[in-house]
């Protein structure tokens, strides 16, 4: 799939948190709760793009895990050394 990476307008001279980027699929859907994009420009190669975006729980990750030989994200998350924990909102 290609996606359309559009970036917000610049004010002033000098480097800018790219806050306002907007990443649409090829048939112009916005794609949401982005975490990162990493951009890759190689010569004589197509600029690809590395895009995070946030997993949501009710995610169904069932065919993906077995390639980790796991059935759930908490086994993924444990047999490297890691604990699944609820994000609480802290009050502001």
């Amino acid at each position: 799939m290609a996606v359309r990476i559009a970036m917000p307008a610049k004010e002033g001279k000098g480097a800018y948190a790219p806050n306002g980027v907007k990443v649409y699929t090829d048939e112009g859907h916005e794609i949401q709760d982005i975490v990162a994009i990493d951009v890759r420009f190689r010569p004589d190669e197509i600029v690809t793009a590395t895009i995070e975006v946030a997993l949501h729980s009710d995610s169904d990750l069932s065919k993906l895990l077995p390639l980790f030989e796991v059935k759930t994200l908490e086994e993924l998350a444990e047999s490297r050394g890691f604990k699944l924990v609820q994000n609480i909102p802290t009050e502001e």
